[in-house]
């Protein structure tokens, strides 16, 4: 690894004591990276198989402070043929992983480290060969990381980032569930977004879709030669960093979006008789009323004020709903749901839900479980913020 790289990996690691100043560097608060650990990293500009054996610092840097390099292993290797596609989303939840993208991710992308935003790197990749390191004999010298393996083929490196405050562990996880448009996802979610690709070329007219599907993803490049776009490094003992802590969302008066409800039926009504006459199943529909139940009651027709019609289905005991509704939530205004199974003349009561101050429980795009009564077995709605 190029000597030039030393004064950026010391500037990284200044970098990183400001990331976790918030948490005491404690046995107690420290992460544990378990020995022969695969860490993946980018592979440098100059990675080819006889940096395999090499040992490395915890800044991934071959030299020590004298400059002296460190061979742990001769380098033996084998190579292999593989055809894999793949997906992987890399929380960057600790320090070992910051430095890491710092060193070989970052700097080439355009991104800026710092420890007021928070990362997510999604590799796609297709991978063609692996050079892996034949380890002979017992360690020739220490090091706390050993170059293990070289991954050859094309990938692209999709960064996404955003402030520690806003882009929390429940975006994050959303980010994951893949589905749509990349650009679109996170320029809803005020979230930045850098590519960078090894032996891959954007094809004209095409963006980079949210899959977790590397085939789909992949289809929207075009392949170049294989090179190595990936290099695993095996801690050679037990090691600590320290985590990086990311924020969960919480709920604040304003608009939000009613993305999901999901819902379940007892098999009969509350007298033990079948929901339809005919033996088919309940045909649930759902109602929504702010501020809590009405003094003069609900009826089927949901002719209240404070009533909308939300969802509707047909013969099923289990739901599963999308309404896009856009409500506001206020403190101290519960939400109230009532589930009727429809009918061509009157209308049968299902059941409802508790009366619930969603500000005051769950988090925003997390599934919330609300209490039921009546028939209802189960009932949880999500709900999303409106920028």
């Amino acid at each position: 690894m190029p000597r030039l790289l030393h004064a950026f990996f010391v500037a990284t690691a200044l970098l990183l004591a400001t990331t976790a100043a918030h948490a005491d560097d404690t046995q107690a608060l420290r992460k544990a990276i378990a020995a022969n650990q695969p860490i993946w990293v980018r592979a440098p500009l100059d990675a080819n198989p006889k940096m395999l054996g090499n040992g490395y610092d915890d800044n991934f840097s071959e030299y020590d402070a004298a400059g002296k390099g460190h061979r742990v292993f001769a380098a033996k290797s084998t190579s292999a043929d593989i055809d894999r596609y793949d997906v992987q989303f890399v929380q960057i939840d600790d320090a070992m992983k910051l430095k890491a993208a710092a060193n070989f991710l970052f700097a080439s992308a355009g991104v800026q480290a710092n420890s007021d935003s928070r990362y997510v790197w999604i590799q796609v990749f297709h991978l063609t060969k692996v050079v892996s390191l034949v380890r002979g004999g017992a360690p020739k010298d220490a090091a706390k990381l050993v170059a293990e393996k070289v991954y050859y083929g094309s990938a692209c490196n999709i960064i996404v980032s955003g402030s520690a405050s806003t882009f929390t562990l429940d975006l994050a996880a959303k980010l994951k569930s893949g589905g749509g448009d990349l650009r679109q996802f996170t320029s809803k979610y005020n979230l930045d977004v850098k590519y960078l690709t090894d032996g891959l070329k954007l094809k004209p007219g095409m963006s980079v879709p949210l899959e977790q599907d590397a085939n789909k993803i992949m289809g929207a490049f075009a392949e170049g030669k294989p090179q190595p776009i990936f290099v695993e490094f095996l801690p050679m003992q037990e090691m600590f960093t320290l985590p990086i802590e990311w924020a969960k969302a919480k709920f604040v008066p304003g608009k939000y979006k009613i993305t999901r409800i999901d819902l379940t039926l007892a098999d009969s009504k509350a007298d033990g008789r079948p929901w339809d006459a005919l033996g088919d199943l309940p045909d649930p529909m759902v109602y929504m009323y702010t501020g809590g139940k009405p003094k003069q009651g609900v009826n089927s027709l949901c002719s209240e004020a404070s009533c909308t019609n939300l969802a509707f289905t047909r013969n099923t005991f289990k739901a599963t709903f999308t309404p896009d509704k856009l409500i506001d939530l206020a403190e101290g205004v519960p939400l109230y749901f009532v589930v009727w199974d429809k009918d061509m003349s009157e209308h049968d009561y299902a059941g409802e839900t508790v009366p619930t101050d969603v500000l005051k429980v769950g988090t925003p795009l997390q599934s919330i479980p609300l209490n039921v009564e009546g028939q209802l077995r189960n009932f949880s709605i999500t709900l999303e913020p409106v920028n």
